[in-house]
């Protein structure tokens, strides 16, 4: 019983080795046949070709030829006429004492055989009997034209498929270790048919378009898939028969090959600022576009953003699916055709204004080298420099030897920090001018007349005091003062002015107007009124107000004496 079923496992690895030395030798995509029990032979072939290679499509055929010669009665034949591609092939004539059954689970006790073990399996044949009489099986329940696409390709669904025919699919482990699944169509052979023709649509796998160098693909999957089946030798295309409880191929034939042509790898950057204007401190925001413009995609691409004419660090923006690092950043993936927007800014300070020159730097090592570099010229804008003044006294009017206060208010509305700013006080009058006081943060002049403020920050506000005493000579007047402020930023061509007025009241001047208006004391004078008095009437108004009236008194007097002239008359 041990020495049968050695003696099968070695009749088994000699029919691999006879056949895999026949299909080595150049059955590739060719015919194979098997003789059929009646001498005839059957054959199986398969053939591809692109129908339109700019979308990766193709069709696959497969024909089986010859059925006509299977039996379906079981035990016809002989060993005489069967072929030597028949036995080749393990095919298995009904009636014919060579024909060789093996067990299934020895089938794939073989299978699993590591190779360093078929030395000893070869020695252990020298050591059996040349002949033996193995089983013959009778029955045929069904047979199959059986195909496998291989891991390149896919049937376009739906699959339009011939009656009989069924589509499966079977996970597998692709060559480079990913977990896939290909399908295989069945197609049931019956008896009385000469032929079978099976054509399938399919499509190249998206991951395996445009190599970077042209490469030969099958169509079919040559690894054995049947279990429990005597397929010891590798075809893409085979028919199966079932018999009983033992599957056995009779005829096989390697896949076709297609050809990939090579792919086009190369992308693009461009950079432009977010916003129209750039203003010196201000943040710059920019915009890096890539865009795969090959037929591959691109992975690991390595970004570094520079600034040249200026000491600007750039920085990367967080995005998904990129790694950043200040002005490094790496982007996972850039699909064929696909397009990514990224961001980085820079931080120019308030006094870097001019031409600011940024690139990005952008290659990748997978799968091919690649480097490309965008940049743009941005122009920074020098910072606004604008201020307002507003002067103001504590009172509206005031008579000599009073002291009247000013406050100047200095604010900055623009976006530079003002440095150097220096106030100057002034009356439009000569012998007449007011002196700042002093304050923490302001340093003065020898006269006071002038205040240097440091700085004052964007929307800062520094109030400053000036103080006058107004002489005692003063006559009534609009007293006008008026303040002048300069900066480093803006200059004297653009200093601000501001200026506010007083009235002036000279008392002693009105007293002696009132002292004219009264009656004298004198002895000779008791009752009269002299020259150029007003009368004593008690009311202390002005002189010119007793003028008017009486020139209005004089005027009705007139026109009365001229009405009186005319009634005597009449």
């Amino acid at each position: 019983m041990i020495k049968n079923r050695i003696w099968k496992r070695i009749a088994a690895l000699g029919c691999c080795l006879l056949t895999g030395a026949g299909l080595f030798s150049g059955c590739m995509a060719q015919p194979v046949g098997a003789a059929a029990a009646d001498g005839g032979i059957v054959t199986v072939s398969q053939s591809a070709r692109w129908t339109d290679l700019e979308n990766f499509q193709a069709v696959i055929s497969v024909r089986a030829d010859g059925l006509g010669n299977l039996s379906w009665t079981g035990n016809e034949g002989n060993e005489d006429n069967e072929s030597p591609e028949g036995k080749a092939a393990g095919f298995q004539s009904d009636g014919g004492k060579d024909t060789t059954e093996i067990e299934p689970d020895i089938i794939s006790e073989i299978q699993s055989e590591p190779a360093s073990n078929l030395e000893d399996t070869s020695e252990v044949l020298s050591e059996l009997p040349s002949e033996s009489t193995p089983e013959t099986v009778s029955g045929i329940q069904s047979r199959h034209l059986v195909v496998w696409l291989s891991e390149y390709f896919q049937p376009d669904l739906p699959v339009s498929l011939p009656e009989g025919c069924l589509m499966e699919e079977m996970p597998i482990q692709t060559a480079d270790g990913r977990s896939a699944s290909i399908y295989g169509f069945r197609y049931k052979i019956n008896p009385g048919e000469t032929e079978k023709i099976l054509e399938i649509p399919v499509s190249l796998r998206r991951e395996y378009r445009y190599p970077l160098e042209k490469r030969t693909v099958s169509t079919c999957q040559d690894a054995p898939l049947e279990k429990g089946v005597e397929n010891l030798c590798q075809g893409g295309v085979y028919i199966v028969e079932k018999s009983g409880d033992r599957q056995r191929i009779i005829c096989q034939t390697t896949s076709d090959f297609l050809e990939i042509p090579a792919g086009i790898a190369n992308f693009s950057v461009e950079i432009s600022p977010q916003e129209e204007n750039a203003v010196a401190g201000e943040r710059l925001l920019m915009n890096a576009r890539l865009i795969n413009t090959g037929q591959v995609p691109l992975y690991d691409l390595s970004l570094e953003a520079q600034a040249e004419e200026m000491e600007v660090t750039p920085v990367w923006e967080k995005e998904p699916e990129v790694e950043t690092d200040g002005a490094h950043a790496v982007l996972q993936s850039l699909a064929e055709g696909e397009e990514r927007t990224l961001s980085f800014y820079a931080d120019p300070s308030s006094a870097q204004k001019g031409n600011l020159r940024l690139k990005v730097l952008a290659k990748t090592e997978n799968p091919v080298s690649l480097e490309q570099t965008g940049e743009a010229l941005v122009f920074i804008q020098p910072q606004k420099a604008s201020f307002t003044v507003k002067k103001t006294a504590d009172c509206d009017t005031a008579r000599p030897g009073d002291t009247v206060t000013y406050q100047i208010s200095i604010h900055n509305t623009g976006q530079q920090t003002l440095h150097s700013v220096i106030t100057t006080e002034r009356f439009q009058m000569a012998g007449v001018s007011a002196a700042f006081l002093e304050q923490e943060g302001v340093t003065l002049n020898k006269t006071k007349t002038q205040a240097k403020i440091p700085e004052i920050v964007p929307g800062g506000c520094v109030n400053l005091k000036a103080r006058v005493v107004l002489p005692d000579q003063l006559e009534d007047q609009n007293l006008v003062n008026q303040v002048i402020v300069v900066t480093d930023e803006t200059g004297e061509d653009e200093a601000v002015r501001d200026q506010t007025s007083i009235r002036v009241e000279n008392k002693k001047t009105s007293d002696a107007v009132s002292s004219g208006a009264k009656s004298g004391n004198g002895s000779s004078g008791a009752g009269r009124t002299g020259k150029g008095q007003a009368p004593k009437t008690g009311d202390n108004s002005h002189r010119e107000l007793f003028q008017a009236l009486i020139l209005v008194s004089f005027l009705i007097s007139a026109l009365a004496a001229r009405r009186m002239f005319f009634r005597r008359k009449d």
